[in-house]
């Protein structure tokens, strides 16, 4: 599976440091691409940039979005996160099997945040 194609969405994200820190862990995986929905702090953030450190370049090239559904509007496939297991309506796959649900060259979007975000 390759990354490029791959788009971490954050979810009404309440500091910007916790941007940063994201941005710095999506380097660290050569992963370029963050997308923002209803930001908490105001955007641009100094405070993002930082603690972002060595991946700036990420944070430059983000996009803040008004809703998840915007934000997702161009995906082929989105994943919801989630850290525990919950008696909802909603299919639940782990972690190694992720990699089987996507398709070659298929947009994917991962989103994090809270749960009233709208998905």
């Amino acid at each position: 599976m390759s990354l490029k194609n791959t788009y971490f969405i954050l979810c009404r994200p309440q500091l910007g440091e916790n941007v940063g820190f994201a941005a710095r862990a999506l380097k660290n995986f050569n992963i370029s691409k963050l997308r923002i929905v209803k930001p908490k702090c105001a955007w641009p953030n100094q405070k993002a940039m930082a603690t972002a450190v060595g991946a700036k370049n990420i944070l430059q090239k983000t996009k803040t979005y008004p809703s998840v559904e915007k934000a997702i509007g161009d995906m082929d496939i989105i994943f919801a996160t989630t850290s525990r297991i919950r008696r909802v309506n909603k299919k639940v796959i782990s972690i190694t099997d992720f990699t089987k649900k996507i398709k070659k060259n298929c947009k994917v979007g991962i989103v994090f945040g809270p749960e009233s975000s709208g998905l």
